[in-house]
């Protein structure tokens, strides 16, 4: 999942004519455009500090800074699973100085979870892609299986249940994908997060739980690990095995991370913001440090990267709708 394929996509740009993603050319080439803010910029992490999207932000919001030549300053405004943060920079100025680390979460999955959600996540301007997030399946330590073949023959014998971060967390639904495309009886049970999910499965309450790569990796020694939720290896762990060359592709691209700037932000803007970030994802040393939170470096140019969020807005709302995941929005 890690290789993305816009070659069978539509390339689309953001434009400051319109609040949707519109068709661009094929071959167009980035150029930089100059454009330089006149005041402090905010990046607006929709999750309270000390997360992954945080991380992510927090080292990147420097070297934008040095680029960019104004301060530019992190905001958290978390609550309501991401909806409270995407909603304040949605409602700001299209003027270049409002920008959210926007992920799958909050761009791709909760506008089909949420119908009381107070943003139309298509109406945000793609900037810049980041990273990648994928997923490990574990297991608990005493489950009676020691591979992923053996798995889902136990899945399809008996009710296994399955922790998550929560109700409507990528999470979830990339476990409710693997549940539905291989016939498997498990029960979801949601937790406030990731750390306490994977907390329950290591003390035997849960039998499985699809974990951020990192954690996963950091608690190895501690769970059954049955592989990448991915089509690839993670380059960070190059001994486990995907679910896809065990024989059971899942069929989503790992979650994106991103820039994503207010509707009828001028494309003069996102492209040179494009530019910048694209700048500072190449350099080895956000590789190494993304490697190291179970991340994948990844650049695109701004249709790409709109091409890339749409296409994963459908995708993923089919998974979401195929499983009927549903919720009021957390308060």
């Amino acid at each position: 999942m890690n290789d993305i394929r816009y070659s069978r996509r539509t390339f689309l740009v953001s434009s400051g004519a319109a609040a949707t993603w519109l068709a661009l050319p094929a071959g167009a080439q980035p150029a930089a455009t100059g454009w330089r803010p006149t005041r402090p910029v905010r990046l607006v992490v929709p999750y309270p500090p000390g997360g992954g999207i945080d991380i992510v932000a927090r080292f990147i919001a420097p070297r934008m800074q040095e680029r960019l030549g104004q301060p530019v300053v992190i905001e958290n405004r978390g609550g309501a699973v991401g909806m409270i943060g995407s909603e304040n920079v949605y409602r700001a100025a299209p003027d270049g100085l409002s920008f959210v680390v926007a992920s799958a979460d909050t761009h791709s999955i909760n506008p089909h979870v949420y119908a009381d959600i107070r943003y139309n996540a298509r109406e945000f301007a793609a900037a810049a892609p980041i990273a990648t997030l994928d997923y490990m399946l574990v297991g608990r330590p005493g489950l009676e299986a020691g591979s992923m073949k053996e798995l889902a023959e136990l899945g399809k014998k008996r009710e296994l249940t399955f922790a998550s971060s929560g109700v409507g967390s990528s999470a979830q639904v990339v476990t409710e994908a693997l549940k539905s495309r291989y016939g498997l009886k498990m029960l979801h049970v949601p937790f406030g997060g990731s750390a306490p999910a994977a907390a329950a499965v290591m003390g035997e309450q849960v039998d499985l739980v699809m974990l951020p790569i990192a954690i996963a990796l950091a608690n190895r020694s501690k769970v059954k690990v049955f592989g990448v939720a991915s089509d690839k290896r993670f380059e960070g762990a190059p001994d486990i095995p995907s679910l896809a060359e065990q024989g059971f592709p899942i069929g989503l691209e790992p979650a994106w991370i991103g820039l994503m700037a207010p509707p009828r932000t001028p494309p003069e803007i996102l492209r040179e913001v494009n530019l910048i970030v694209g700048e500072i994802v190449r350099d080895p040393e956000a590789k190494k440090r993304l490697t190291t939170l179970g991340l994948a470096p990844y650049t695109a140019t701004m249709e790409e990267f709109a091409a890339h969020v749409n296409a994963e807005y459908d995708r993923w709302g089919k998974v979401v709708r195929a499983a009927e995941v549903k919720a009021d929005s957390p308060k």
